[in-house]
């Protein structure tokens, strides 16, 4: 036989051990209800309201499309889609507003524009006018050309310059622009 301090201490291990086990078992059968509960709900009550809500906007859908007439239909369609390819269109647009608020701030006070061209492909922006004097395309020559000097610019190509009425001088540019300020003025992207 063995000691009966031994065999106290059997007889609470057992104790300890059946109440843990039966809190674990208590535990598992809650959570197997709760799911059943739960499953059950979703199939006879959400399930129930989503096949429900899917009815009635399939029945309001068959009132509309009953309602107009199929030249109408086609209408609609031929509209939808215009807007469609109208938004990639747009999507893919580059807006060359901001170059001339560039062109602007990099301009001299007595000169001034006539003609502009802008070449995105080529980076290039053509450019006549004319200057107030001499004095002053000098000045806008040397604007443009620190623009290359700094890098906002690739090129500065002088087309052709002569004296007109009152000392005023005609000019026409080529400016080829970097790829950075293409990028900064218009916001998109621009290949090298």
């Amino acid at each position: 036989m063995l000691p009966q301090k031994v065999t106290d201490q059997m007889a609470e291990g057992r104790a300890k051990t059946s109440g843990v086990s039966g809190q674990l078992l208590m535990f598992s059968l809650f959570l197997l209800i709760l799911s059943i509960v739960f499953y059950a709900g979703l199939q006879f009550g959400y399930k129930t309201y989503l096949n429900k809500s899917l009815d009635d906007l399939e029945s309001r859908l068959s009132l509309v499309k009953s309602s107009l007439k199929p030249e109408d239909q086609s209408k609609i369609i031929s509209f939808y889609s215009q807007i469609e390819n109208l938004k990639d269109i747009l999507g893919s647009h580059t807006a060359s507003s901001p170059i001339f608020s560039w062109l602007e701030s990099n301009t001299q006070t007595n000169v001034y524009f006539k003609n502009f061209s802008f070449d995105l492909i080529k980076s290039q922006i053509v450019l006549s006018g004319t200057a107030k004097n001499m004095d002053d395309l000098s000045e806008q020559i040397l604007v443009f050309e620190k623009k290359v000097n700094d890098g906002d610019l690739r090129k500065l190509d002088i087309g052709s310059i002569s004296v007109g009425e009152n000392d005023s001088v005609n000019f026409s540019f080529t400016i080829t622009a970097s790829p950075d300020l293409l990028k900064t003025i218009s916001g998109s992207p621009t290949e090298s």
